[in-house]
């Protein structure tokens, strides 16, 4: 890997957004500053001030990238809407996965009660028991409107901030819902057809495990996925061969280069089958909706092809950098979102990597070289987007390699059936031999993925690294090809230096961890859970119904973060002593902190007196209509506002 200008770039428009979200300067601001930036770049291009102009170059796309940013901030006056009754006109934009009781999607306010909101993007939750809306209508909604909330757990999946990186800072779950205009978008469209196609799939007879495969690989809809099939993929180590990605733009790419071979009798032939190619790629992309992973692809594509339509010398470095350029430059919240920083991450060190694999690739027999291929490829990929996948998720299978070269070698067939099938059922009904025979091999596949994400042993969970984890491995990385590549023992220290460097933020967050000790009334809607936290042990006293809620989505992440190794559930009532805790009946003793833990149907679940002070717990099971005006003699805390009430220093 040459020097590459172009990265530095990239780097100072994403400097730029990052401090915009950190700082939030003024538009004016930083229109003052980029102003003054490009009056000293002007000089020291005509002046011949080489390093200051560089230098200068770099800051004026830094300003840009924040005054860029600036423009898709929400506005912080959404945050002080609290839950209201409204009825607001919407049009829908997209159609997200579905929740257990309601359809899901955004929209963009047209006209509500409150004008300084129209205009915002919005997150609309429609009941199962109404008709499906299209992207493209417009609807008359009533119903409870807010501003989305933030997450009441500690390290709990922050759902708000997530939102607000799509834009998106209001939810409203819909009562009454009217459509005032039947016309739909092209997106709208799109997924009217989609849903025509699945019905059309299910009148075949196709099994659900082929729905969900060819709605996944041949309309880019993975919106039917269960939450227990996407963790078995991602437990596999497999979850990217069934979301539309590079992976799957590259097969249709290469399909239609194929389709193009009679273009090469005409003069220009290389060129108009590129062309072709390219344009089939986009409107491939067209139809899947644009998805940011496709769009992604799409664009790389595009590019590395245009360097040999124009040609000019191709380097696949420059593409990437271009392609991450343009898109922070359109839509800047995309370095927020997971799919990008997997997507780059991946692309480049596959493509860093390679010299390696090429090196080696001579010494493979011809024979084993495709498995090779598939093998090392998918091997640099999972190293260089392992950081990003634990940080997020902490979640990782190392049977990807066994996983990833059975099905990549499918993974093409697959999209050509799904596509096929597809098409077939718009336009007649498929025989049935067919359908028995796809759910038959569909079937197979399934159980193959469901095999490896049986295979505990190999899947490592609740793993949390943090960011000098991340700057160690990635630096590891780096050692790492060199010294393949050059045989260069002499870097060998400082690899070494880099496994200690991990080893020791390890170490600190762990011996951080034995440290603290904490109590801990967590928020859960219709249910009342009160953690003790002693060092890596947590036990949580939980009265409710549902506890896997409780497990999955309050103390998993919690866990995580916080490296607990031991964790006891006990029932509400049941008496427990560790230390300076000490539990019976409803009464607790921590230190000089005590507290009582209050029945059911009463307007606390707990009362909690502590450095003279007394404070009224109020949490998700508790009556809140029932609470009692706050007077000098005790606080009320409530759970469902201020989130998780954490206690330390007993």
């Amino acid at each position: 890997m040459n020097f590459q200008p172009f990265a530095f770039y990239v780097a100072a428009l994403a400097g730029g957004i990052l401090i915009q979200n950190w700082l939030s300067f003024s538009a004016y601001k930083l229109g003052f500053f980029l102003f003054l930036v490009l009056l000293i770049l002007i000089f020291t291009f005509f002046k011949g001030f080489r390093n200051l102009f560089v230098f200068t170059s770099l800051a004026s796309i830094l300003m840009v990238g924040a005054i860029v940013f600036s423009f898709h901030k929400l506005p912080e006056s959404i945050d002080e809407i609290s839950l209201q009754k409204v009825g607001i006109k919407v049009k829908v934009k997209e159609f997200l996965k579905p929740s257990e009781k309601y359809q899901k999607y955004t929209g963009e306010i047209l006209n509500a009660d409150n004008s300084t909101i129209n205009h915002q993007k919005i997150l609309l939750y429609i009941p199962k028991d109404k008709p499906l809306i299209f992207p493209g209508q417009n609807v008359l909604l009533k119903g409870s409107l807010q501003a989305v909330p933030p997450a009441l757990n500690p390290h709990q999946f922050d759902y708000r901030n997530y939102l607000k990186h799509k834009e998106i800072g209001l939810q409203i779950f819909a009562r009454e819902i009217k459509v005032t205009d039947e016309s739909l978008n092209t997106s709208g469209w799109f997924w009217k057809q989609k849903t025509q196609i699945k019905k059309r799939l299910e009148k075949n007879q196709f099994s659900t495990t082929s729905q969900l495969f060819i709605a996944s690989l041949g309309l880019g809809d993975r919106t039917d996925f269960s939450t227990e099939l996407t963790q078995k993929l991602s437990f596999a180590g497999v979850i990217h061969l069934f979301a539309i990605s590079g992976l799957h733009v590259g097969i249709v790419f290469g399909l239609m280069m194929i389709l193009g071979l009679p273009l090469l009798r005409f003069p220009y032939g290389r060129k108009l089958r590129i062309v072709f190619s390219l344009l089939m790629i986009w409107l491939y992309a067209w139809f899947i909706g644009f998805s940011p992973s496709v769009t992604r692809a799409a664009l790389m594509l595009t590019i590395y092809y245009a360097t040999f339509l124009l040609q000019r010398p191709t380097n696949i470095y420059h593409t990437l950098c271009l392609a991450a350029f343009i898109l922070l430059l359109i839509q800047p919240h995309q370095l927020f979102d997971v799919g990008f920083l997997l997507s780059f991450s991946a692309v480049f060190f596959i493509v860093y990597f390679n010299p390696i694999r090429e090196k080696f690739k001579m010494k493979i027999p011809k024979r084993w070289r495709k498995i090779y291929d598939i093998a090392v490829i998918s091997l640099f990929a999972q190293l260089g987007v392992m950081p990003v996948i634990l940080y997020y998720f902490g979640n990782f299978s190392f049977l990807f390699l066994f996983a990833n070269i059975l099905l990549i070698l499918l993974a093409g067939f697959l999209v050509i059936l799904s596509l096929l099938m597809v098409g077939w059922v718009i336009v007649a009904d498929v025989p049935q031999i067919l359908v028995k025979t796809v759910n038959f091999g569909m079937e197979m596949i399934y159980q193959l993925i469901d095999f490896f994400a049986h295979q505990d042993g190999f899947i490592v969970q609740n793993i949390s690294w943090n960011w000098v984890q991340i700057l160690a491995w990635l630096s590891a990385l780096i050692f790492m090809k060199k010294i393949l590549e050059k045989h260069a023992i002499q870097l060998v220290l400082g690899l070494l230096c880099c496994v200690v460097l991990f080893e020791s933020a390890r170490w600190v967050e762990t011996y951080q961890a034995v440290q603290k000790k904490e109590l801990i009334v967590f928020h859960q809607n219709r249910g009342s859970a009160l953690g003790w936290r002693d060092g890596r042990e947590l036990r949580v006293f939980y009265k409710g119904e549902n506890i896997k809620g409780l497990r999955d989505f309050i103390l998993k992440p919690y866990i995580r973060k916080e490296k607990i190794k031991a964790l006891e559930i006990f029932e509400f009532g049941e008496d427990f002593a560790q230390g300076k805790f000490h539990k019976i009946g409803s009464k607790i003793k921590l230190g000089e902190t005590r507290i009582s833990l209050m029945p059911p149907n009463t307007n606390a679940s707990y009362i909690i007196e502590k450095d003279e002070s007394q404070w009224r717990i109020i949490d998700g099971i508790s009556y809140q209509n029932k609470i009692e005006k706050a007077n000098k003699n005790f606080l009320i805390y409530k759970t469902q506002e201020k989130g998780a009430l954490i206690l330390r220093n007993f």
